[in-house]
């Protein structure tokens, strides 16, 4: 009796940790903030962001005393990024910084917080409404950090995940080169968004959240390991001594409209319904949308038309080339070839563990044209 009894215990508390948190997770719409301004926060988000981490810093030297940079920059991250959920802590699905974004009225938004939500719900690419394992979840809403558009689901993945990504990069970083922890990270990422914050959840696997985490563990790397750390022992204490640039992680990778999601059948059906049926593909070609991407292409990456593809991180890298390989002959002349082509630092052999057993869909079979049914050869 006793063995069943903690057997049972084991599947219930097993369940609510996985299905707990994932309750209160959104999506965002991208495409439902075209041709609408949103005011830039940059100022808004860098005041929270650095007043966070100082408020975690005052735990961090009265708890533990003076433990090495990378234990304090670990804590850090675990106070921003991590939730307690039953006996361990994880990455948080709905972080502090989010809830805050959410809520702020200085941080300027579309939908606004006097619009109705539920219009965009029933006019969203998920409508008529995201539902998370059969029970309906909130959109997030998109905010504007130095001239990119991004949900505000986006923060918790930078914080919460960004958390996970540091403490496996610190777990595998004795056995491989520091770029080959970071590939490992991220291959741990995509197997999380193919699993119950992803795929089996929603029916979507976000590049772009894959994205916000790997800026994530930046963050948390640059506390102590930038050319000039933001983290100084200062007496007996860890002082941040360079305040966090929270435009230094956003990119256009971030928005989902840019850089898209992949769907399982089930999903992408209904988002085809919906790009017709909301006529995104027209939008697309309104000038103030062909304005707003082209200034991502041009701000952000000077080169962008001879790579053909947005390499704003060694997370970007891995999974473009893990897609072009999935329909290209993957040997080791043509990897170099392709890898020297986008500064990816990383020997065939790495590479190849990296890409064992990944599992992505393409980003090339769900753009708009192919959503739309129309065939961009006769444009």
């Amino acid at each position: 009796m006793n063995t069943l009894f903690f057997k049972s215990f084991f599947v219930l508390t097993s369940t609510l940790f996985f299905f707990t948190p994932i309750l209160n997770a959104g999506e965002v719409d991208n495409y439902f903030a075209w041709n609408n301004e949103i005011q830039d926060s940059s100022n808004e988000f860098n005041t929270e962001i650095n007043d966070e981490i100082n408020d975690a810093l005052i735990s961090v030297n009265k708890q533990w005393g003076t433990p090495n940079c990378e234990d304090a920059a670990m804590r850090i991250m675990k106070k921003l990024g991590s939730t307690n959920y039953l006996v361990v802590r994880v990455g948080s699905l709905n972080s502090k910084l989010e809830k805050w974004a959410q809520e702020n009225h200085e941080v300027d938004k579309y939908p606004r917080q006097e619009d109705s939500l539920s219009e965009y719900a029933a006019n969203s690419i998920y409508a008529p409404a995201l539902k998370i394992f059969g029970v309906p979840t909130k959109l997030d809403v998109v905010v504007n950090v130095n001239g990119v558009y991004f949900g505000t689901d986006k923060l918790s993945h930078f914080l919460g995940s960004g958390f996970e990504y540091y403490r496996k990069y610190l777990k595998y970083y004795d056995e491989n080169t520091p770029t080959m922890a970071e590939a490992l990270a991220v291959k741990w990422g995509v197997k999380m968004e193919n699993g119950i914050i992803g795929l089996q959840a929603v029916g979507v696997f976000s590049y772009a959240d894959l994205e916000a985490n790997f800026q994530g563990l930046k963050m948390a790397e640059d506390f102590c390991r930038a050319d000039k750390p933001k983290l100084q022992l200062v007496g007996k204490n860890w002082t941040l001594v360079k305040k966090i640039d929270f435009r230094d992680y956003v990119n256009p990778n971030w928005d989902e409209s840019f850089n898209r999601s992949t769907y399982t059948e089930k999903r992408l059906s209904s988002i085809k319904k919906n790009v017709k049926q909301f006529h995104i593909y027209e939008r697309m070609h309104s000038q103030w949308v062909e304005d707003f991407v082209e200034n991502y292409k041009k701000n952000y990456i000077k080169d962008y038309y001879e790579k053909n593809f947005l390499d704003t991180s060694l997370s970007s890298k891995l999974l473009y080339i893990a897609q072009y390989f999935i329909v290209n002959k993957l040997d080791e002349k043509k990897y170099y070839e392709i890898a020297n082509l986008i500064d990816l630092q990383l020997m065939y052999e790495e590479y190849l563990k990296f890409d064992d057993g990944l599992d992505l869909m393409l980003q090339d079979d769900v753009t708009l044209e192919k959503l739309s049914d129309v065939d961009s050869t006769h444009e």
